[in-house]
Protein backbone atom coordinates (compact mmCIF):
# COMPACT_ATOMS: atom_id res chain seq x y z
CA UNK A 1 0.00 0.00 0.00
CA UNK A 2 3.04 2.33 0.37
CA UNK A 3 3.18 2.25 -3.18
CA UNK A 4 -0.15 3.06 -4.12
CA UNK A 5 -0.70 6.21 -5.94
CA UNK A 6 -3.08 7.84 -3.27
CA UNK A 7 -0.48 7.71 -0.53
CA UNK A 8 2.38 9.08 -2.77
CA UNK A 9 -0.02 11.61 -3.90
CA UNK A 10 -0.84 12.48 -0.60
CA UNK A 11 2.93 12.25 0.60
CA UNK A 12 4.28 14.48 -2.51
CA UNK A 13 1.39 16.74 -0.88
CA UNK A 14 3.06 16.92 2.51
CA UNK A 15 6.34 17.74 0.84
CA UNK A 16 5.43 20.39 -0.64
CA UNK A 17 3.34 21.87 2.68
CA UNK A 18 6.42 21.41 4.51
CA UNK A 19 8.34 23.62 2.01
CA UNK A 20 5.20 26.01 2.65
CA UNK A 21 5.34 26.00 5.88
CA UNK A 22 9.14 26.69 5.88
CA UNK A 23 8.84 29.93 4.16
CA UNK A 24 5.84 30.79 5.82
CA UNK A 25 7.98 30.49 9.27
CA UNK A 26 10.73 32.74 7.45
CA UNK A 27 8.73 35.14 6.39
CA UNK A 28 7.29 35.69 9.90
CA UNK A 29 11.04 35.55 11.57
CA UNK A 30 13.13 37.12 10.00
CA UNK A 31 13.19 41.18 8.81
CA UNK A 32 14.00 43.15 5.98
CA UNK A 33 15.65 41.60 3.16
CA UNK A 34 17.17 38.53 4.94
CA UNK A 35 13.35 37.65 5.19
CA UNK A 36 13.08 37.12 1.76
CA UNK A 37 16.50 35.58 1.36
CA UNK A 38 15.48 33.11 4.14
CA UNK A 39 12.10 32.39 2.44
CA UNK A 40 14.37 30.23 -0.56
CA UNK A 41 17.09 29.03 0.59
CA UNK A 42 15.58 27.37 3.89
CA UNK A 43 12.61 25.47 1.58
CA UNK A 44 15.47 25.31 -1.02
CA UNK A 45 17.65 23.80 1.18
CA UNK A 46 15.18 21.12 2.80
CA UNK A 47 14.03 20.14 -1.09
CA UNK A 48 17.92 19.84 -1.91
CA UNK A 49 18.19 17.62 1.53
CA UNK A 50 15.50 15.61 0.47
CA UNK A 51 16.07 15.02 -2.89
CA UNK A 52 20.41 14.31 -2.38
CA UNK A 53 20.07 11.65 0.25
CA UNK A 54 18.93 8.38 -0.25
CA UNK A 55 18.33 4.77 0.08
CA UNK A 56 19.55 2.65 -2.40
CA UNK A 57 16.43 0.01 -2.09
CA UNK A 58 13.81 2.70 -1.60
CA UNK A 59 12.69 5.01 -4.97
CA UNK A 60 15.59 5.09 -7.15
CA UNK A 61 19.63 6.26 -5.77
CA UNK A 62 20.44 9.50 -4.66
CA UNK A 63 23.36 11.57 -5.14
CA UNK A 64 24.98 10.30 -1.54
CA UNK A 65 23.40 6.85 -0.47
CA UNK A 66 22.63 6.62 3.06
CA UNK A 67 21.32 4.09 5.60
CA UNK A 68 17.33 2.80 6.00
CA UNK A 69 17.39 4.42 9.65
CA UNK A 70 19.24 7.56 8.58
CA UNK A 71 16.92 8.47 5.98
CA UNK A 72 14.21 7.94 8.90
CA UNK A 73 15.27 10.13 11.31
CA UNK A 74 15.69 12.89 8.46
CA UNK A 75 11.72 12.21 7.60
CA UNK A 76 11.26 12.69 11.09
CA UNK A 77 12.85 15.92 11.75
CA UNK A 78 11.42 17.35 8.10
CA UNK A 79 8.02 16.23 8.89
CA UNK A 80 8.21 17.85 12.46
CA UNK A 81 10.00 20.88 11.33
CA UNK A 82 6.81 21.18 8.65
CA UNK A 83 4.49 20.64 11.84
CA UNK A 84 6.64 23.41 14.14
CA UNK A 85 6.53 25.88 11.43
CA UNK A 86 2.74 25.89 10.71
CA UNK A 87 2.51 25.58 14.54
CA UNK A 88 4.25 28.85 15.20
CA UNK A 89 3.63 30.89 12.25
CA UNK A 90 0.32 30.91 13.82
CA UNK A 91 -1.58 27.98 11.60
CA UNK A 92 -2.31 25.87 14.41
CA UNK A 93 -5.45 23.87 13.05
CA UNK A 94 -3.44 23.49 9.48
CA UNK A 95 -0.63 21.75 12.14
CA UNK A 96 -3.21 19.83 13.22
CA UNK A 97 -4.37 18.27 10.52
CA UNK A 98 -0.62 18.09 8.85
CA UNK A 99 0.37 15.88 11.81
CA UNK A 100 -2.86 13.76 11.28
CA UNK A 101 -2.66 13.32 7.73
CA UNK A 102 1.37 12.69 8.21
CA UNK A 103 1.05 10.02 11.18
CA UNK A 104 -1.78 8.37 9.05
CA UNK A 105 0.46 8.24 6.02
CA UNK A 106 3.25 6.68 8.04
CA UNK A 107 0.59 4.13 9.15
CA UNK A 108 0.15 3.30 5.30
CA UNK A 109 3.73 2.85 4.59
CA UNK A 110 4.33 0.34 7.83
CA UNK A 111 6.35 -1.62 4.81
CA UNK A 112 8.51 1.26 3.24
CA UNK A 113 9.29 2.13 7.16
CA UNK A 114 10.22 -1.94 8.12
CA UNK A 115 12.40 -1.40 4.56
CA UNK A 116 14.09 1.35 5.82
CA UNK A 117 14.94 0.50 9.33
CA UNK A 118 16.35 -3.39 7.24
CA UNK A 119 18.59 -1.16 4.99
Amino acid sequence: MHNHPLNLLLRFLLELIILFAIGRWAYFNYEGMLKYLMMIVLPAGGAAAWGIFRVPADHGKGVIPIRGYIRLIMEVIFFLSGWYCLNESGMKTTAAWFAILSIIHYIISYKRIILLLKN
